[in-house]
């Protein structure tokens, strides 16, 4: 059994990690202005912001837009790097603070995945754990792609491997428990991390979408090829050999465009065997969680080819789990949509 988490910016928001796209702001909003595109950029930041765009995507994707407001090429890839750089400054500088307050946090963060993986049914109904639960007896590798920069896993992940028969063994398991590859797939905070777009539609300055030089610098996939890293394919693999796949502390933006569809179409490959896990933070406010149902329902279901899923989708609330069913003509599966509490770090001295 292939166990694949899939973690964007909520889970080192989880792990107490001040590396939200609003904590960069507030940062960047106060350095100095070096040029006039600069001041522009913020100005663009902030309208989104104050329009409720506070998610990284939302970050991304303004870059992509802001290509329309300048026209002058090199004035535009100073701007691009002069963000990039600021935002590697701010990250580095969350990242020692978030080590430094909690010393414990890499061991409790790779044990609280792990964990979550190994607990991943328990939120659901009985009448659902019957076609959703992980089998007791089947050895298991858990595998993880991050999308975030900070180098949580690649820290943790001798812990991870020197732990990992000692998890499986903690919940009386006859089965053996792996931790198989981990992956940044876009890099790390010193490991060049890839700062952009999806694709090239998304970059508002027609001219700018023909320019290889700003294609190879901001459009995701462009710069994997461009560095040799192969972390794109890696991960693609990953993906393909899952059987079950957990999507946590992303908001399935546009700039990651690239992987739902890739996702979406992993799950319609096999929908007998395929689960797809979504988890998201939950909202005091009634009518604000309900929005959220729709956006992460609309986000993902809108890259599967049959579309006769799109009038099959059912949200069901039922303590704290939301399952968006999928009718099939041979079969039902599921996508289920639980909606998780922040996690709450154990500190490494219990984990003994």
């Amino acid at each position: 059994m292939q166990l694949t988490y899939i973690l964007g910016n909520g889970f080192d928001l989880a792990i107490k990690l001040k590396t939200g796209y609003k904590h960069f702001y507030e940062w960047y909003e106060e350095k100095p202005d070096e040029t006039e595109e600069i001041s522009l950029l913020k100005k663009t930041i902030r309208e989104q912001i104050d329009k409720g765009n506070d998610k990284w995507a939302d970050f991304e994707y303004a870059l992509g837009q802001f290509t329309a407001l300048v026209a002058d090429k090199e004035k535009y890839i100073a701007c691009f790097k002069c963000a990039r750089e600021s935002l590697i400054e701010y990250l580095k500088k969350a990242y020692s603070e978030g080590k430094e307050k909690n010393k414990d946090f890499l061991l409790s963060a790779t044990y609280k995945i792990v964990d979550r993986s190994q607990n991943s049914d328990e939120d659901l109904s009985e009448e659902d754990k019957t076609n959703f639960e992980t089998p007791k007896n089947v050895d298991t590798v858990f595998n993880c792609i991050s999308f975030n920069y900070t180098p949580v896993f690649d820290e943790g992940k001798k812990d991870l491997l020197s732990n990992a028969q000692g998890f499986s063994n903690s919940y009386n398991r006859p089965s053996r428990y792996e931790i198989g590859e981990v992956l940044n797939v876009h890099g790390t905070l010193n490991d060049y991390p890839i700062l952009g777009v999806d694709n090239k539609m998304q970059i508002a300055n027609k001219d700018f979408r023909e320019d290889m030089e700003i294609v190879e610098m901001m459009v995701k996939g462009e710069v994997d090829k461009k560095l040799g890293r192969n972390w794109r394919n890696s991960a693609l693999e990953i993906i393909r050999k899952s059987d079950k796949i957990y999507i946590y502390g992303t908001s399935l933006g546009e700039t990651d465009e690239f992987w739902w569809k890739t996702i979406a179409e992993w799950f319609e490959s096999d929908t007998d065997n395929h689960q797809l896990a979504i988890y998201c933070h939950p909202e005091d406010d009634e009518m604000k969680m309900e929005r959220k149902k729709e956006l992460f329902k609309s986000n993902i279901s809108k890259y599967f080819r049959n579309k006769n899923y799109d009038s099959n989708i059912v949200i069901d609330n039922v303590e704290k789990v939301m399952t968006i069913k999928f009718a099939h003509a041979s079969a039902k599966k599921e996508i289920r949509m639980s909606v998780h509490a922040e996690l709450n770090v154990i500190p490494a001295k219990d984990l003994k």
